[in-house]
């Protein structure tokens, strides 16, 4: 095999990667896992230094939340347009929960009940949230699923054209002996 044919091979193998590792990325952001588990993606520097915007984290369901606790949570009111916040629980009154962003200078102007609670932040992928939430564009799937897939059957198909001529090849070879 020539330089170009290993080149080849290389280039294939790392595109198939990366395009399981997107569908398995995409597919895991829609669903939970074990022990309630969830991923999100985030989009605004609210948390910094500790989770910046970009970053993949990992929030879990628990039965108590505690102040310091960084939690993320689905908003109601005015930031009801926002898929979800994680924010630090700064101070717990009525039953309520007060939440403030590390890098915000106040409280959030809403507090937040146990039942929009999404899980307590258990750890984070930095920048990774980039590549989930571009996935999850037309442009990103069409960059990231379509073409790498497209590629790959492409690639198999003629894989097995191949694997066929050479088989007629060799049967025609012992019809001749």
């Amino acid at each position: 095999m020539n330089n170009w044919g290993k080149i080849g091979k290389i280039i294939y193998t790392v595109i198939l990667v990366i395009v399981l590792v997107f569908a398995v990325i995409v597919i895991l952001s829609a669903i939970p896992f074990p022990n309630g588990l969830k991923m999100y993606v985030v989009k605004s520097g609210s948390m910094a230094p500790i989770i910046k915007s970009g970053d993949l984290i990992f929030s879990q369901k628990q039965e108590l939340y505690n102040a310091n606790d960084i939690i993320t949570y689905i908003p109601r009111g005015e930031n009801k347009n926002v898929e979800s916040i994680t924010h630090r629980i700064v101070e717990i009154k009525d039953g309520m929960y007060i939440t403030k962003g590390d890098a915000n200078p106040s409280e959030d102007s809403e507090s937040v009940s146990l039942n929009q609670i999404k899980g307590k932040y258990r750890f984070r992928i930095p920048l990774f949230g980039y590549l989930v939430s571009f996935a999850k564009t037309t442009p990103g799937l069409i960059l990231l699923i379509i073409i790498p897939g497209t590629i790959i059957i492409y690639r198999e198909i003629q894989n097995i054209i191949s694997e066929i001529k050479k088989k007629k090849r060799e049967e025609q070879k012992e019809s001749v002996i």
